[in-house]
């Protein structure tokens, strides 16, 4: 069970709820918090992604408490493509991003928000494995996006927070991240890059970012964010719950038009979906006897609209409604 810690000035920006509200709150949601000073430690369970963000931690407690949430019902497309190259997808094959526009990062924002980028890559992405996420100073990038495969000794970067250039193949031998995260990749003599219309290269997608670009500090304002993953439909749900959490972060959120050999994809997608549900399976899993007709008032305090007599939409962030095990 992953345990988060939330800078109590930052909560103080998503909620209104006061740190001992939430404490009682997270309770009665099934989570353990402990306040701690200037922060609240959370254990989240593992089918929660969401919830190892302080956005959405405050997102799900402010529903719970009854209090109501919009989002778009369509972004807006930043006009970016991105463009993935046959010869990456033996390597690692998936990828996808969002243009988030106007955010307000203190220092307890971005802390939060590596946070959630360290835990969730790490226990639900398995490592950086099945996913992982990059974030990229918008304002260093020109053009579009190109996603390939280069030779690890013909591919240079100067790795985030170093000063000199390292080739991909140094990098895999030599660097922390090469040796910790090196076994993602598949065998092989390439590794995948991530570049701008220029050639500059963004970052080696899950190894490392390169410095300048893929740096962001406090008061940076436009960020790219990519997920990389070896399933489509894990790196799409990793992108919505980041379009979510930067909503709720007062950001402005737009599409990348992501150019797949196996399809045109625009990302992320905001779009709730529409599943059945049975109100006599629900009350065999809970242990209780809830009648049907009452159901609704308890999942809209889920983010959960009852549609109809047997059908529930769900927000594109709960991916625990449709959770695998791949």
């Amino acid at each position: 069970m992953p345990t988060v810690s939330f800078p109590l000035s930052y909560l103080e920006r998503l909620t209104p709820i006061g740190a001992k509200t939430l404490v009682d709150r997270a309770f009665n949601y099934g989570l353990e918090a402990t306040l701690e000073a200037d922060q609240l430690t959370v254990d989240v369970t593992a089918e929660r992604p969401d919830l190892l963000a302080a956005e959405g931690f405050t997102r799900a407690m402010n529903i719970f408490g009854g209090s109501p949430r919009t989002v778009p019902e369509q972004l807006e497309p930043s006009g970016l493509a991105l463009r993935v190259e046959p010869q990456v997808l033996p390597v690692r094959p998936y990828i996808g991003a969002l243009v988030v526009e106007n955010v307000s990062l203190d220092e307890a924002a971005l802390a939060s928000l590596v946070q959630f980028q360290e835990k969730v890559t790490h226990t639900f992405g398995r490592q950086r494995k099945k996913i992982a996420i990059g974030l990229y100073d918008l304002d260093q990038i020109t053009g579009d996006l190109t996603y390939t495969a280069a030779e690890k000794a013909a591919v240079s970067l100067t790795p985030l927070y170093s000063q000199a250039p390292l080739t991909a193949a140094e990098i895999l031998i030599d660097h922390p991240n090469g040796q910790r995260y090196g076994a993602t990749l598949s065998q092989g003599e390439t590794v995948p890059v991530l570049k701008d219309s220029t050639g500059q290269i963004l970052s080696l997608p899950p190894i490392i970012n390169a410095a300048g670009v893929g740096e962001i500090q406090p008061g940076t304002q436009n960020i790219l964010v990519d997920v990389s993953g070896i399933s489509q439909r894990t790196v799409c749900e990793m992108l919505n719950i980041l379009a979510h959490n930067f909503i709720d972060a007062g950001a402005t959120l737009k599409t990348v038009m992501v150019d797949h050999p196996q399809g045109e994809l625009v990302t992320p997608n905001l779009a709730a979906t529409t599943v059945t549900f049975s109100a006599r399976k629900i009350n065999e899993v809970l242990g209780t006897a809830i009648a049907k007709t009452d159901l609704g008032q308890y999942l809209k305090r889920m983010d959960l609209i009852v549609k109809g007599t047997s059908q529930v939409e769900v927000p594109t962030y709960r991916t625990d409604i449709f959770s695998d095990v791949d």
